[in-house]
């Protein structure tokens, strides 16, 4: 039982990415139309999420010792930076 528990946890872990931008996608474009809304986007995955992203990553690994980030942290961490950004 405690093993289900596990497993539900890291697949809303892996997807967690995708459903903030998918709710961001749906807010701006409520605003804008849907392909500038995803240009938009995009531009600022590329413009400030990637760059505080490595930021971070860098600060994590190299100054406090953390572990490895898995895939799908990447993506969560990329998501949260643009938001942020």
């Amino acid at each position: 039982m405690k093993t289900e528990d596990n497993e539900k946890k890291i697949e809303i872990k892996k997807y967690l990415w995708l459903i903030s931008l998918i709710l961001i996608t749906i807010i701006v474009s409520s605003r804008y139309p849907v392909d500038f809304a995803l240009g938009y986007i995009a531009g600022s995955i590329i413009g400030d999420g990637i760059i505080f992203t490595l930021i971070l990553w860098f600060v994590l690994t190299t100054i406090m010792k953390k572990g490895k980030w898995a895939w799908y942290e990447w993506l969560n961490y990329l998501v949260l930076m643009t938001v942020v950004g």
